[in-house]
């Protein structure tokens, strides 16, 4: 039996199961921004812990890619954080370093309790929960997203939690379509009916506080290009340094 869990903040991640594998997101912006810099050619991201890290990481073929609180780009950043004008020019063949409000900082308050971690978002939706399917089927771990919410974690948020029932919907096909038998949470079942209540993608988006958020700092068009469902199968995986993947993902 299979184990859909979802944890609307990373404080919410519930007891240490081992092994657990995590599928984070943070759809407006964080894990599609990483999606979409695999997507463009990137060959790694190194996420930074500050956005001090981040800008000493520059260089040697790197660039940064960092956002202030006001969702703005950071000084020093090389790339915009806004997906969607980010462009392959100046990414294909480069590590990016990455740095955001809130995502960056979900993943590592994660990483230490999680076997596997995955980034999923609604770009990559059917690969992502399909990988994250297989990878828990075979270690028989529990499946946990994790949304990375908003205020440092410390409140859900309708973007992360709407993109987090989409991907149990997509786990509890792939799930099938292996014969495993799967068990949801309520914090599952919730997010799945936020997934089912909202008429479109971008209707759960828009709607979302990080969208005003986004509006103000002039990226309105990421509400819209991080609504497109499946437009990839590029999945960002956390990976120890020196190990490969074909997206890899690395703590500084």
């Amino acid at each position: 039996m299979l184990q859909l869990d979802v944890a609307l903040t990373p404080r919410l991640l519930g007891p240490a199961r081992v092994p657990l594998v995590v599928v984070l997101v943070d759809v407006l912006r964080a894990t599609s921004t990483a999606t979409t810099l695999f997507a463009l050619g990137a060959c790694g991201v190194e996420v930074a812990g500050s956005l001090r890290q981040a800008r000493a990481r520059a260089g040697d073929g790197r660039v940064v890619c960092a956002e202030r609180w006001s969702g703005r780009p950071a000084p020093g950043s090389g790339l915009p954080i806004s997906p969607s004008r980010l462009v392959g020019s100046a990414v294909a063949g480069r590590a990016v370093v990455l740095c955001t409000t809130n995502g960056t900082r979900a993943l590592r308050r994660v990483a230490p309790r999680a076997s596997h971690v995955l980034l999923g978002c609604l770009l990559n939706l059917s690969a992502a929960a399909t990988d994250a399917v297989v990878l828990a089927s075979r270690l028989g771990a529990t499946l946990s997203v994790v949304c990375a919410g908003r205020h440092l974690g410390a409140i859900p948020c309708l973007d992360d939690t709407y993109a987090a029932g989409a991907i149990i919907a997509r786990a509890e096909v792939a799930a099938a379509r292996l014969g495993q038998a799967v068990a949801c949470t309520d914090a599952a079942k919730l997010a799945r009916l936020a997934f089912d209540a909202v008429a479109s993608p971008y209707a759960a988006l828009a709607a979302s506080a990080t969208s005003q958020v986004l509006r103000r700092a002039h990226s309105e068009a990421d509400i819209a290009f991080c609504a497109r469902m499946d437009v990839t199968d590029l999945v960002p995986v956390l990976v120890g340094r020196g190990a490969e993947a074909r997206c890899p993902v690395v703590l500084l």
